[in-house]
């Protein structure tokens, strides 16, 4: 079988199949993110493989009536590479983030922009020490002002953790996410920003005992403070999209497992200062569902989407 794009859009009332576009000859395609400044401008991106199984980046630009490709270009380096996310302030300013990897097979952080016309490689500072280094997710609150967020590994595969990376219009610079204390792994996933000084950023992390909880971080401007969020019964919990309106006002969603279920949905929302659960269905009973992504226009009007799981 041969894995091809998929798009829907929602007109309302309900949704409607779209054609994005396949390149010839891939043996396999796939969209994992989009972005709309508007009803007629959107970019989905993603990867698709070639004839030898190797992954290339992937983008489709919506003008309203139908999907385009739009040519992608590769750093030198680069053998392989991958899109996870995009964000768009305009028909003519997004930005994509992913990674690449090299002859050597190491990953290496990948960031694009698109100016309407076509993608440009964007320069990005790597930490010290890193052996591997991805982003995950990417939000921009302006044309200048996007903070993309993601990890990194070491040599000794110790020392690892997560990062983000601020764009202020001129140059990207890194930052260090910080992971609670004790925590064993961790992994910030998703960001969404309202404003350059006001990010959010959701994840998980490792703890001793074995499971897994859900983390939330705040952005102002300088540096990042970790959030209390709650985490349902069962086992490990991990948050995996965030959509804010304001600064105090975001749903994060993902999933947590439990001895029963593959995973089932969790939503948590922040209305001020404290993140509360909130109660969500399931659709794949004790075969288990996740939330994959969430996207709100107000605080009391929000969409989240996932797959569920049969026998």
């Amino acid at each position: 079988s041969i894995t091809v794009t998929l798009a829907e859009v929602w007109d309302g009332s309900a949704w409607h199949l779209q054609a994005p576009v396949n390149l010839p000859g891939a043996t396999g395609s796939l969209l994992s993110a989009v972005s709309c400044a508007s009803a007629t401008a959107c970019v989905a991106v993603g990867s698709y493989n070639d004839l030898e199984d190797y992954g290339f980046p992937l983008a489709e630009i919506w003008n309203g009536s139908k999907w385009t490709i739009a040519s992608v270009p590769m750093p030198a380096a680069a053998v392989s590479g991958v899109f996870a996310d995009v964000s768009c302030v305009s028909a003519r300013a997004c930005i994509a983030v992913g990674n690449y990897l090299t002859g050597e097979g190491v990953g290496v952080a990948m960031v694009e922009a698109w100016n309407g016309y076509r993608w440009s490689i964007e320069a990005t500072p790597t930490p010290a020490r890193a052996l591997d280094t991805s982003l995950w997710g990417i939000s921009c609150a302006s044309a200048h002002a996007c903070t993309a967020v993601g990890g990194f590994d070491t040599p000794t595969g110790r020392g690892g953790g997560s990062i983000s990376e601020e764009w202020n219009g001129t140059a990207w610079t890194i930052h260090r996410v910080p992971l609670p204390v004790g925590a064993i792994g961790g992994r910030i996933e998703a960001v969404s920003c309202t404003a350059a000084r006001a990010c959010t950023a959701v994840g998980g992390y490792g703890t001793r005992s074995g499971g897994g909880l859900t983390l939330a971080e705040a952005w102002n401007g300088a540096t990042w403070t970790i959030q209390a969020t709650p985490n349902p019964h069962g086992g490990g919990s991990e948050l995996s999209a965030v959509s804010c309106t304001s600064a105090t006002a975001c749903m994060a969603t993902g999933s947590y497992a439990t001895e029963f279920a593959f995973g089932l949905t969790i939503a948590e929302s922040l209305n001020g200062e404290n993140w509360v659960l909130e109660k969500t269905p399931n659709v794949g009973g004790e075969d288990g569902s996740v939330f994959t992504g969430v996207s709100c226009v107000s605080p009391a009007d929000c969409t989240a989407v996932g797959l569920y799981f049969n026998n």
